[in-house]
């Protein structure tokens, strides 16, 4: 990979360069919304209320970046974190372990049966888990 030929460019005149390239493509940008806009109203002309209008969808002249997000705390997080599904499986498994222990310990033969059905709803939980991570790891 060669250097361009020349001396290198200063940092400061670089800077102006691309923003020089960058004002006129707006500046394109801002002439051909003031045509449409003259043209939708019946005129050849371009007149200055249409560059003020256009001028208005390009360069807004505001700061228009996202805002801020709000820092959370571990407790919200977690909690953000947690679905309906998720909550409801959790319940489930716990309860269907409980009635499995409480089998077992009865020495009843519904034992398997409760064990299977709360691994199932533990299984569930894992999932929905790892789905709202994966939604939320995608979101940030």
């Amino acid at each position: 990979m060669s250097n361009p030929p020349g001396p290198p460019v200063p940092m400061e005149e670089g800077v102006n360069q691309w923003l020089r390239a960058h004002l006129a493509t707006i500046e394109q940008r801002i002439r051909k919304q003031a045509e449409t806009l003259a043209k939708a109203e019946g005129r050849d002309d371009i007149e200055p209320k249409d560059i003020a209008q256009a001028a208005q969808l390009y360069a807004p002249g505001e700061l228009f970046t996202a805002p801020p997000r709000e820092r959370l705390t571990l407790k919200e997080k977690v909690l953000s974190s947690i679905s309906g599904i998720t909550l409801i499986s959790a319940l489930l498994a716990i309860a269907f372990g409980i009635i499995g222990y409480a089998a077992a310990a009865k020495g009843s033969e519904i034992t398997s049966g409760a064990w299977d059905i709360a691994k199932i709803f533990a299984g569930a939980v894992v999932g929905s888990t790892g789905a709202a991570v994966s939604t939320a790891v995608k979101r940030d």
